[in-house]
Order: C-alpha cells, then sequence, then structure tokens
C-alpha cells in the first residue's frame, strides 16, 4: 500500500466498519505492506472515523494506493 496523500490518512482494516476490525492513520508518502484476507475491506475515514471510500480484497495480490479521497489499484 503507498499512501499518495500529503497528510496523514484515517484508514480501517477489517471485515467491515460495523462488524469489526481496526483504526489508525498512515503517514503521508509512506509505502508498506498489508496482509488481508478475500473480502476483507481497506477504508478511508474522516477524523470522526466516518467512511468515506472502500476497496475490498480479492484473492490475489493487488499494488494500491490510498490518496486522498480513494484508492487507486494498479
Amino acid at each position: 500500500m503507498k499512501v499518495t496523500c500529503d497528510t496523514k490518512v484515517r484508514v480501517f482494516k477489517g471485515s467491515s466498519p460495523s462488524s469489526g476490525g481496526t483504526y489508525g492513520w498512515e503517514s503521508p508518502n509512506s509505502v508498506r505492506s498489508l496482509s488481508m484476507s478475500a473480502g476483507d475491506v481497506l477504508c478511508i475515514a474522516d477524523g470522526s472515523d466516518k467512511v468515506q471510500s472502500c476497496w475490498t480484497a480479492s484473492g490475489s495480490t493487488a499494488k494500491l494506493e490510498v490518496g486522498c479521497g480513494g484508492f487507486m489499484q494498479r
């Protein structure tokens, strides 16, 4: 996952924001690996944990860019 936003990004990772997972912050312009199962979601949220945009993992490896307002799969 590569964060292309120049500010911290609030993200959710888990099965769904309503049924379980964790929120955290990603640093601006950072790159890291994530281990996710098919069907897991990664969401961008605001500072109040209101979800703005989500991406759902499939069974294959993906290169994902996280922008300030959304996702782009490479």
